[in-house]
């Protein structure tokens, strides 16, 4: 049995992210850096250096490597890097065993929704290409590329669900998600084997699921 089953099984309502916890892009997420710290002209990075140093706001992640933030520069970064994402997502696969989780899940009843800081339409179509459409009951990203926090959404998501916060779990890979789940009164379960290191995650949460 996946470790997240016995994690979830009191919950009614599982809140899932998507990038780093349901799909498995963190080496297509690597390589696409990569080609804009090319371009700039900047130190490639490694996957453990993504997992290292990757935060939110993402901004403060490309000043970190080292790219211009001034707001137009980031905008076009963003579209950019955006871009050339979109282009390979369909080479990307889900995370181990996470198919069947969600699948149990739902056999079960359960309501599973998705809050991510994707672009909403990007996001919608990556879910239609892994054929997870029927498995969520509603999709939540945002509505430009500059991946910004999710609190708004998270808010706007758990208001149209009408379930109890006791119920509820949101389910990520980041401390950026524990931000948010807290934010919300909702319980957090993080898992290692998404964009950023065990290690930073068990120093800020003791629910961290092993699956890396």
């Amino acid at each position: 049995m996946h470790p997240l089953l016995s994690e979830l099984s009191l919950y009614d309502h599982i809140i899932w992210d998507w990038n780093g916890t349901l799909l498995g892009d963190l080496g297509h997420n690597v390589r696409t850096m990569n080609a804009l710290l090319d371009s700039a002209s900047l130190p490639q990075i490694t996957i453990d250096d993504h997992r290292k140093y990757f935060k939110f706001p993402v901004v403060d992640y490309y000043k970190i490597l080292g790219f211009d933030t001034s707001p137009d520069s980031f905008v076009l970064l963003c579209e950019e890097f955006n871009s050339k994402y979109n282009e390979g997502i369909a080479n990307c696969e889900l995370s181990p065993g996470i198919r069947d989780v969600l699948l149990h899940l739902k056999a079960e009843n359960k309501t599973q929704s998705i809050l991510s800081a994707s672009k909403q339409d990007a996001l919608e179509n990556a879910v239609k290409h892994f054929e997870l459409s029927d498995v969520f009951q509603y999709v939540f990203g945002i509505e430009d590329n500059m991946a910004s926090s999710k609190f708004e959404r998270g808010k706007q998501l758990m208001e149209l669900s009408h379930i109890p916060c006791v119920t509820t779990a949101l389910v990520g890979d980041t401390t950026h998600d524990l931000e948010v789940g807290n934010a919300l009164g909702i319980d957090v379960i993080l898992v290692d084997h998404g964009h950023q290191s065990i290690e930073r995650l068990l120093t800020a949460h003791d629910r961290v699921i092993h699956c890396f």
